[in-house]
């Protein structure tokens, strides 16, 4: 074990918290200043090994605070374990997600543009055991086939981290990456029983290139609908439900990963969950308010 990832262990201990994720990605920036390579291994909380990054946005909370997304993580693992064992990660990252889904014993097809990051999700699913049951596609998914250029997170030198659209990047300071584009109906899945997708803003084009594999599969989908990036692309939720609507989805908020409410589509709504009106009644959450 590195002394980072000791580090990170003895961090872990200590309650959650914001200020010390801060004061550990400058810490470990510092020390990649002094030529220690700090991207380690790391046991979160509930036993997944991923590889890490201590310096990124992103990676630094799961680094430090030795957990992500509890209560997605566990809504994710109690879908899978009543609609169907099969969850498409799109934009999985690193593996936050994919890796300890497929802990629990699902099947994982993750969809990553960035090298690096689909790399990360190799290593560390077979760290973790699960190398099997994920496959890992490096590619981003978009409304038509090609080419997307992405501009790629490098604070505090972290090298991995959100890519996001360059169109509409803006003043973010990153590393620019060219990577294949496709339409998930191209994929040709053999099944999808839940969608995680998290694309910095390119929900909508994601969505509209997959309606053939949502009509199919009808999954129950979680997205973050990036309220903020989306609009850039003249995009909100609205557009989502535009899509969906069709296909008579209905949509939810999370309260707890066994708690959600039950929303009307409208600007501003994201981190929701889409689900058909026939699985409504299997999801594994009360619906509350």
């Amino acid at each position: 074990m590195s002394a980072i990832s000791a580090l990170a262990l003895l961090s872990h201990k200590l309650p959650s918290s914001r200020w010390k994720v801060r004061a550990g990605r400058v810490l470990a920036a510092g020390l990649s200043g002094l030529g220690l390579d700090v991207v380690s291994p790391v046991r979160l909380r509930d036993g997944a090994i991923l590889i890490l990054d201590p310096r990124g946005r992103t990676e630094g909370g799961p680094f430090w605070n030795g957990t992500y997304d509890d209560d997605q993580v566990d809504f994710l693992c109690l879908c899978l374990s009543t609609l169907g064992e099969h969850l498409l990660d799109i934009g999985a990252n690193v593996g936050l997600i994919s890796i300890r889904v497929a802990r629990a014993g699902a099947t994982v097809e993750a969809v990553e543009p960035v090298a690096e990051n689909a790399a990360r999700i190799a290593a560390s699913a077979r760290l973790s055991g699960v190398a099997d049951r994920i496959n890992i596609q490096q590619l981003a998914l978009g409304e038509t086939g090609g080419t997307m250029t992405l501009t790629r997170e490098v604070g505090l030198g972290a090298a991995t981290g959100n890519a996001v659209d360059s169109s509409i990047a803006g003043t973010l300071k990153g590393i620019s990456v060219t990577v294949p584009q496709v339409r998930l109906d191209d994929l040709e899945l053999a099944a999808v029983d839940v969608i995680k997708i998290d694309v910095e803003g390119n929900e909508v084009f994601t969505l509209r290139g997959g309606m053939k594999t949502i009509e199919q599969f009808r999954p129950v989908i979680l997205g973050e609908f990036n309220s903020e990036l989306m609009p850039l692309h003249g995009h909100s939720f609205l557009d989502v439900a535009e899509l969906l609507d069709p296909l008579d989805y209905r949509y939810f908020q999370f309260v707890s990963a066994t708690e959600i409410t039950e929303q009307k589509p409208r600007i501003g709504l994201g981190n929701a969950i889409a689900a058909p009106t026939e699985k409504v009644r299997s999801l594994p959450a009360t619906i509350v308010g």
